[in-house]
């Protein structure tokens, strides 16, 4: 909690701080403590939308969220029938 008091402090507000996650793939008991997390930074500023954490697709869903990052399919994303790859970064 500390880490995210202090980088609220330095960058809350900038435009592009929009968006928090409490953290990425959770484990143990995560649920609760995430709830809270969730809970505690929507009130204490709204200026940005809050999520327990960025998960895969098997893994719970933290009911206090306000938007939710899951996981998408792996492997060759951008590769075609032919096997060439398109729209990928340069």
């Amino acid at each position: 909690m500390d880490e995210t008091i202090a980088l609220t402090k330095a960058y809350g507000n900038y435009a592009s701080y929009c968006m928090l996650a409490c953290g990425n793939e959770p484990s143990g008991h995560w649920v609760n403590w995430v709830s809270k997390f969730v809970d505690y930074w929507k009130t204490a500023d709204s200026r940005r939308v809050y999520t327990g954490a960025s998960v895969g697709g098997s893994w719970k869903w933290q009911p206090h969220n306000q938007y939710h990052v899951k996981a998408g399919a792996r492997g060759d994303m951008g590769k075609t029938a032919t096997g060439k790859y398109v729209g990928l970064p340069c």
